[in-house]
């Protein structure tokens, strides 16, 4: 999260944490499939957030744009060695970081962030009506690391639902259908 009070020491940690490690253990890897002859496939997880504004989150979406470009250029470089390296980009995903955070949330203000309340507000975010399961990113796994994928390399696969290729709109309820704004109906009494 952006906040001028936060430290460099935490900006360090975020960048670390969403970019850093996946240079070490990108490195790594290169060096073991090298060593194979055999190429391979390197899977990393971005977000959505490296692909639009994150107003709240701009460390950590400015870290997942780096890791993104930073496989696609990974890619181009070991497409001649077999090696393909791309990026899975989820939007709001069952982690337990995104659970902890959410019944952290719901017990400091019960109902705002209630199961039947996310449903309902992924209905108007998600255009598949809910986000990605656990299963649904493993099964993309299994294919970015299968030769099923074996011509795609350098590219973000986006299993989000539909939410990037919504690109902010929402399917607002009372049958007033997609836009990027409310209509005025649903807007707060000024």
């Amino acid at each position: 999260m952006w906040n001028t009070a936060t430290s460099c020491d935490d900006w360090a940690e975020q960048i670390h944490r969403n970019f850093g490690w996946a240079i070490r253990s990108t490195s790594l890897a290169v060096t073991r499939m090298r060593a194979a002859g055999r190429g391979g496939s390197i899977i990393s997880f971005t977000t959505i957030e490296a692909h639009r504004g994150a107003p709240m989150y701009a460390v950590y979406a400015g870290a997942k744009a780096g890791l993104t470009n930073f496989s696609r250029s990974l890619a181009v470089e070991l497409a001649p060695e077999g090696i393909r390296v791309n990026t899975i980009a989820s939007d709001t995903t069952p982690s337990a970081r995104l659970t902890a955070l959410i019944d952290d949330l719901e017990r400091r203000a019960p109902g705002t962030m209630s199961a039947e309340l996310r449903a309902r507000s992924h209905a108007v975010y998600v255009p598949a009506g809910a986000p990605p399961t656990v299963d649904d990113l493993a099964d993309v796994v299994l294919f970015l690391a299968s030769d099923l994928s074996r011509s795609v390399t350098g590219t973000t696969l986006h299993a989000d639902g539909g939410t990037w290729a919504s690109s902010g709109f929402l399917r607002w309820p009372g049958g007033h259908g997609w836009a990027p704004s409310p209509p005025g109906s649903l807007l707060p009494d000024a």
